[in-house]
């Protein structure tokens, strides 16, 4: 599967989501329920983060690879930093994807990084921009410099406002020293929130 990617805006220095996370979502009244479609990815993250079903691991784990490749992400990074979740999971998604994708592209990956040091309720409930801000500062940190002038590629699943990767961005440059910061999330919505 080939992916062209959509650029994504931030304070990092350039950023990408693979593909789109739904292709439609429709509430039916009468049945008080949603249909929603996803992509291909879309889905498979879906069943990976809500149903902890990994069947389209190897398939997702290749799809991440090429379009790192592809867009030439491993030439520049020195290190992936997966973010962190924003609930606690048996087994998360971000972690397990980056960890294949590393081994499988001889990328240096550190996930025990970035720490969140605060809690926060789930984000994606959350449609206000501002209050996402004030939930997300000061909820992650990171225990040294060791990244410092080096160019790092933050890792996550989904892309909503920016405003988790915004604080790590601010972070890694202010307290890490860190040169360089790529984003690379699976999915985005649709939504320009």
């Amino acid at each position: 599967m080939h992916f062209n990617g959509y650029l994504l805006k931030g304070i990092w220095d350039i950023g990408w989501a693979m593909d789109l996370h739904t292709l439609y979502s429709r509430y039916w009244e009468s049945d008080d329920v949603f249909e929603t479609r996803r992509t291909e990815l879309g889905q498979a993250l879906y069943l990976m983060k809500y149903k902890n079903d990994y069947e389209k691991l190897p398939d997702v784990v290749d799809w991440v690879s090429q379009f790192i490749i592809d867009k030439k992400l491993s030439e520049v990074a020195d290190v992936l930093l997966p973010v962190p979740a924003s609930r606690n999971r048996f087994r998360q998604p971000v972690y397990v994807i980056a960890r294949r994708v590393g081994a499988k592209l001889d990328l240096q990956i550190d996930d025990n990084y970035l720490m969140k040091v605060k809690e926060t309720p789930p984000l994606k409930n959350i449609d206000n921009i501002e209050e996402r801000k004030v939930l997300l500062k000061n909820a992650f940190d990171i225990p040294d410099t060791r990244y410092e002038g080096k160019n790092v590629l933050l890792f996550d699943d989904l892309f909503r406002s920016g405003t988790t990767l915004t604080e790590i961005t601010k972070l890694l440059r202010e307290k890490g020293g860190v040169r360089k910061i790529l984003v690379l999330t699976l999915t985005k919505t649709r939504s320009k929130k």
